[in-house]
C-alpha cells in the first residue's frame, strides 16, 4: 500500500466520527420559552436576612450568600480589604491592608449582573 493511500485512510479515519457528531442533537423548529425568573421572596425563603447598606441573605445548609441590589445603575464606593494575612513580608500581603477604593456601579446584562468601573 502506498505511503498516499495510507494517509488517506487515516485522515478519513480521523474525520468520520466528527462527520456524525452533530446526527444526535434534537432539531427543534420552535424556539424555547425563557425561563421566568424567581422573586425575591421565592428565592429567599428560608434564609437568613441581614439587613445592611446592600441586604444580605445566608443559606447556611448550602455555604451560600446572596446580595440584593436595589440600587441599578447607581455610584457607591468599593473597598477591598485583606483582614487577614501574612503579616509584614517582602510580598506585600500585611494584614489589614486595604487596596484602592473604586466608584462603581450594578449593571444587569440579559441573566447576569455586572459590577462596573466607569472610566
Amino acid at each position: 500500500m502506498s505511503l498516499r493511500r495510507l494517509f488517506l485512510a487515516f485522515a478519513l479515519l480521523c474525520l468520520a466520527p466528527s462527520a456524525f457528531a452533530q446526527a444526535d442533537q434534537p432539531q427543534t423548529d420552535k424556539p424555547q420559552a425563557p425561563e421566568k425568573t424567581p422573586s425575591i421572596a421565592d428565592k429567599t425563603k428560608g434564609m437568613q436576612k441581614i439587613d445592611g447598606f446592600v441586604p444580605l441573605y445566608w443559606q447556611p445548609s448550602a455555604g451560600k450568600l446572596f446580595m440584593e441590589i436595589a440600587r441599578w445603575n447607581e455610584e457607591i464606593l468599593y473597598l477591598a480589604s485583606l483582614p487577614a494575612g501574612l503579616g509584614s513580608n517582602p510580598v506585600g500581603l500585611d494584614r489589614n491592608q486595604y487596596g484602592e477604593t473604586s466608584i462603581v456601579y450594578f449593571d444587569r446584562v440579559g441573566p447576569k449582573v455586572l459590577m462596573m468601573q466607569p472610566n
